[in-house]
């Protein structure tokens, strides 16, 4: 029986790219293996598709350029300050402009298609980010065609109480948290999810920001997978002392890599623990700078970007992932470690705290900056002081993600789309993830 045929908008995806840039490109990839796609992704992508074995034309369509608005967006989210939520909120609006007008360059080359009924569904992927209105959404419920929005992630804002007294202006401000909400009020915001037909929730926080009239069509997938084609190997290394810690992935303040340098310092020096980053950012040469001063460049040492190929090879050879992160809507690489059975610790905040439970990995509280530094350091003391404690979450880390595969991901928005076509079937059961206690 023929499948119904996609149309995917996934204006950020690529094979090369990281966080939500390759999981775009992950699940079209997962999706074209269970319905008949066709994926529209920015000009920018085209190599990377054609390189990836693509035909443009017939399995994408590369459309528009890079412009002057895009620009500032993407300047505004590799700045100093992209944890300050006024410049959050100019990038979230920045990136709204130069996304309609990726949305139009679609609708004049494809209308006459959506119109002829060639695609049962359209489907944005990527942007992930609730706040970016679709404006197409409204120009496909004219014509009845099927909008699925999704999966997005919510505007997570930093931890209660969390501040960095080195910034000029802290996260934290009263007024701020109208900056926050201001993306509500983005012209086509509102009528995007009155529109969808279906809508994928990727986090607990997005979920919770979404009105109660939206729940008969709403669904919870999370935003992460495993790719299982690239993490086959399992950890088999018994953790010892020292206790080998790993950071992986950028390094920068949202991330939390100073943060676990700070509260890794004293354990590096008695012995305790070594620290491993994997991962490049705007921090690199001064925590590079700080190993160094301080006589830590023996046990903290940044070894640079790896290839993703051989992300699995420090994660077996490693005790524990530590991911001290205050604003994470993307947890891959927390996913791809318990995968491979490396136990993570993580702050209870965003969508790392979605995934790890005590039983899995470690949970750290959110708090003010001290205090996550001081959390982290007395963790990482209590486990050089048992290491057994790593051992027991590593086979029910394993156990816990075994299923949440790029395909597992695939399947369960193909049956969103099934019950789109087929009105009669039963919705998907997708619930929402409860909030743990306490």
């Amino acid at each position: 029986m023929a499948h119904p045929r996609i149309l995917l908008i996934a204006e950020s995806a690529d094979p090369n790219g990281t966080d939500a840039t390759l999981e775009g490109w992950q699940i079209t990839r997962a999706l074209a293996n269970v319905t008949d796609t066709h994926v529209v992704t920015h000009a920018r992508h085209r190599t990377a598709f054609e390189a990836a074995g693509l035909v443009h034309g017939q399995d994408f369509t590369a459309i528009g350029a890079r412009d002057n608005v895009s620009a500032i967006a993407g300047s505004l989210a590799e700045s100093p300050v992209a944890l300050n939520w006024a410049a959050g909120a100019a990038q979230s609006a920045a990136t709204a402009v130069a996304y309609a007008r990726f949305e139009e360059v679609l609708w004049l080359q494809f209308r006459d298609r959506l119109r002829s009924g060639e695609f049962a569904v359209v489907h944005r992927v990527t942007p992930q980010n609730a706040a970016i209105p679709s404006p197409i959404a409204a120009r496909l419920k004219e014509i009845d065609v099927p909008f699925v929005l999704g999966p997005i992630t919510g505007t997570l804002p930093a931890p209660q109480n969390f501040s960095d007294a080195r910034r000029s202006l802290p996260i934290k401000q009263p007024w701020m948290r109208y900056v926050r909400e201001a993306y509500q009020f983005l012209p086509g915001y509102r009528s995007t999810r009155g529109c969808a037909s279906a809508i994928i929730i990727g986090s607990r926080e997005a979920g919770q920001r979404l009105p109660r009239g939206f729940a008969d069509r709403s669904f919870y997938i999370p935003t992460s997978a495993v790719d299982d084609s690239r993490f086959t190997k399992v950890r088999t290394r018994v953790a010892t002392r020292p206790i080998k810690v790993l950071f992986a992935g950028p390094l920068t303040e949202a991330k939390g890599a100073d943060m676990l340098l700070e509260a890794a310092a004293p354990l590096v020096t008695a012995g305790k623990i070594t620290l491993d980053y994997v991962g490049d950012g705007p921090l690199a040469q001064s925590m590079y700078d700080t190993t160094i001063r301080d006589g830590l460049d023996d046990g903290i040492r940044l070894h640079g970007p790896a290839d993703p190929m051989d992300l699995q090879e420090w994660m077996i050879e490693s005790d524990l992932l530590a991911l001290p992160s205050v604003r994470e809507t993307n947890g891959q690489t927390v996913l791809e470690a318990m995968s491979v059975g490396l136990p993570c610790a993580v702050v209870d905040y965003g969508t790392p705290g979605d995934i790890v439970t005590e039983q899995t990995g470690f949970l750290v509280p959110p708090g003010a900056r001290h205090q996550i530094i001081a959390s982290y350091r007395e963790l990482m003391h209590d486990l050089w002081n048992d290491p057994e404690f790593i051992e027991s979450r590593t086979h029910v880390a394993r156990q816990h993600v075994a299923g949440l595969t790029w395909a597992a991901k695939a399947n369960e928005i193909a049956g969103v789309y099934h019950w789109l076509l087929h009105q009669e079937a039963p919705a998907p059961r997708l619930p929402m993830p409860m909030r743990r206690a306490g």
